[in-house]
């Protein structure tokens, strides 16, 4: 018995000392909390009147800009109001409405829309054929073997289209352009370079003189 009573007077004084820590750390607290808003009061006062001066001021510049745009509104009515020195008043009767008067109505068109007008033909005759074209494209199949053996080891025949400047008078040719139709294969740069230098020499002998003997710019197919 006598132990029993030994614990729990020992267990009674624990918790006393535990209650007595938590009043020390409790009023700690409280004192902490209590310097912390004296110092926060401390803090605020000084800035709460400057922000109290600042708010004035600036209604006091609020209130001066709004009295020199009500004084700039009254100067600016007073002068539209009064009349320019020297101005008269127009007469009635004239200005822009008189001479709409004086001007005679305009009559409305008949029925309202425009009466169909049909346009007038014009026929193009087709142009004559230059009289030296025959005798060139004879000349330029003259060459087809020629032509031929710039291709010399391609798997197929083929056609190319030709087109070049001629010089009628002189039987010159220029400015090539060689190019595979149908089912040809493209053309290398050795190709292209054989093909003109065979279309190109000898010159062609043609029956140019006159008004048609101008260069002209000439296209055909040429097969091999």
């Amino acid at each position: 018995m006598s132990r029993d009573r030994e614990a729990a007077a020992a267990l009674k004084a624990r918790k006393a000392a535990l209650k007595a820590q938590q009043a020390e750390r409790l009023a700690a607290a409280r004192e902490d909390m209590a310097r912390k808003r004296e110092a926060i009061a401390r803090r605020g006062g000084p800035m709460g009147e400057r922000e109290a001066a600042r708010k004035k001021r600036r209604r006091r510049r609020l209130l001066l800009a709004a009295l020199v745009l009500l004084l700039l509104l009254l100067f600016r009515d007073c002068r539209c109001s009064s009349p320019e020195p020297g101005a008269e008043a127009p007469a009635p009767g004239a200005g822009p409405a008189a001479e709409v008067e004086d001007s005679p109505p305009t009559a409305p068109l008949p029925g309202g829309h425009v009466a169909r007008q049909d346009r007038p033909e014009y026929a193009s005759a087709t142009p004559e054929a230059l009289p030296w074209i025959g005798a060139f494209r004879m000349q330029v199949a003259a060459r087809g073997p020629r032509l031929a053996e710039c291709f010399v080891g391609a798997d197929r025949p083929g056609a190319l289209k030709w087109t070049a400047s001629v010089e009628p008078t002189q039987g010159r040719v220029s400015d090539h352009l060689l190019e595979p139709t149908l089912m040809s294969d493209g053309l290398t740069r050795e190709q292209q370079s054989c093909a003109a230098d065979v279309l190109s020499e000898p010159t062609y002998t043609l029956d140019a003189d006159g008004e048609r003997a101008t260069p002209a710019r000439v296209s055909m197919v040429i097969e091999f």
